[in-house]
């Protein structure tokens, strides 16, 4: 017999506050925080996020940006990419650059 599907029942809330600072023609600084809710099944899963980001123009057409992000829960997160187990905090370290033509 053909397997039977079981309906999953998924309910997603999120919400952030985020500001931008030009502080000049070649430097940009960003804040955010997010939240994050998932229910699913049930089960209920919520997250903060806490980002901060500079991005410097030395060019028109050239930005170097900076991004780091702290993240507090399990929202985004699957087992599958860290078999040894899911922490509830971690954070992220990332650079972009981006040229323009």
């Amino acid at each position: 017999s053909a397997p039977t599907p079981i309906a999953v029942e998924r309910d997603y809330h999120a919400g952030y506050l985020s500001a931008t600072w030009h502080a000049t023609t070649w430097f940009d600084a960003y804040a955010a925080v997010e939240y994050q809710q998932s229910v699913q099944s049930g089960t209920v899963s919520e997250g903060w996020a806490y980002i901060a980001a500079f991005n410097l123009m030395p060019l028109s057409n050239w930005s170097l940006k900076a991004e780091y992000q702290i993240h507090d829960g399990r929202i985004g997160i699957l087992g599958s990419d860290n078999p040894q187990g899911v922490s509830n905090s971690w954070q992220v370290l990332a650079f972009k650059t981006t040229v323009d033509f």
